[in-house]
């Protein structure tokens, strides 16, 4: 529900692709190229050695490269999957994936989710971007540091990714929900807006990945590897705000609701409807607005007769304010309080 920015994250992720996936992409056109006039065969030893792209490479990024085909993913090389893709792709397949890779990634950077489609690739380009690029590359207990080292002279892991994020902006609760926080390693999950296993060239895009609580990633209380349109997300404003909530005091639950579609399908995706109608965080949210209520009956008792209510309200409503980010229910406490 939080607006957020993903910065620092966006300028390792960005070499990421400069060094890595752009290459990986040219790499393979000018292998089935090759091999389509004749000038290589399948059978050629570590064919990527022959292609322009590589031999135009620096000597450390040739020997990542080269330790990136040696790596292995359920038993499975990714030196096996590029001499896969060689063999049932053609140059103009190649040329066709890189264009949905390049449209896709700019859609995400411009935030515009809505104009994405889900465009299905092949299994072995899934196991690249999905399970090597991401899952083993950067959010493997054990990831791959000798790449990371190489593209920014350090360690990137994915709780790196959770502190930079966190830190940016300066955030403890989850700006999917605002109803549980992110601190803990046991809770803290890189989000993957539009879900990889339907867009597995946005596994590694900035602005498809956001730090949130297990709840809000999962399918069963949150949003597993749903899509729905049109819709907004975090990176495009801070929701909460936006959102009509009600405290229904006959049942003891919260309703959230929105007249607006965007909205309308935010609340849907992450199933914040049934998640607000849990009659523990109805009383968690009746507690703090009882803590303020008493608090403003005490101010105005004491400080009544020297200022007006409305002054009252706002010092108090800028009290709940610095609460921002930092502890739950801070934005439907505001709503039905002050707005």
């Amino acid at each position: 529900m939080w607006k957020v920015t993903n910065k620092k994250n966006e300028i390792v992720l960005i070499q990421f692709e400069k060094e890595i996936i752009k290459p990986f992409f040219k790499i393979l056109y000018e292998a089935i190229s090759g091999i389509e006039q004749n000038k290589l065969t399948l059978l050629t030893k570590n064919i990527w050695e022959h292609c322009k792209t590589y031999k135009n490479m620096g000597e450390q990024q040739k020997k990542i490269f080269d330790y990136i085909m040696k790596n292995k993913y359920n038993n499975i090389s990714f030196s096996d999957l590029v001499y896969s893709l060689i063999n049932s792709l053609s140059s103009s397949d190649i040329i066709k994936y890189y264009k949905i890779y390049l449209y896709q990634n700019l859609k995400a950077r411009k935030l515009n989710y809505d104009s994405i489609l889900d465009s299905p690739v092949p299994r072995e380009l899934q196991t690249v971007f999905s399970k090597f690029f991401y899952d083993k590359f950067l959010s493997a207990k054990k990831p791959v540091l000798k790449i990371w080292d190489y593209l920014i002279g350090d360690s990137y892991t994915r709780r790196d990714f959770h502190e930079n994020f966190k830190l940016e902006n300066e955030l403890s609760i989850c700006p999917y929900c605002d109803t549980d926080t992110i601190n803990s390693k046991a809770n803290s999950e890189i989000e993957h807006f539009l879900p990889r296993k339907y867009f597995p060239f946005l596994s590694m895009n900035p602005f498809n990945m956001f730090s949130t609580c297990s709840a809000c990633n999962f399918g069963e209380d949150g949003k597993g590897t749903k899509k729905l349109t049109p819709i907004t997300t975090p990176f495009n404003e801070s929701i909460g705000y936006n959102l009509d909530f009600e405290l229904n005091t006959n049942v003891e639950i919260i309703e959230i609701d929105s007249d607006v579609v965007p909205y309308q399908n935010y609340i849907k995706l992450l199933q914040l409807k049934e998640r607000y109608e849990d009659k523990q965080i109805f009383r968690s949210v009746s507690r703090k607005i009882q803590i303020i209520n008493d608090l403003y009956s005490d101010l105005e008792l004491r400080y009544g007769h020297f200022t007006c209510e409305s002054s009252i309200k706002e010092t108090l409503d800028n009290h709940v304010k610095r609460t921002e980010k930092q502890e739950t229910f801070t934005i439907v406490v505001r709503k039905l309080l002050f707005h």
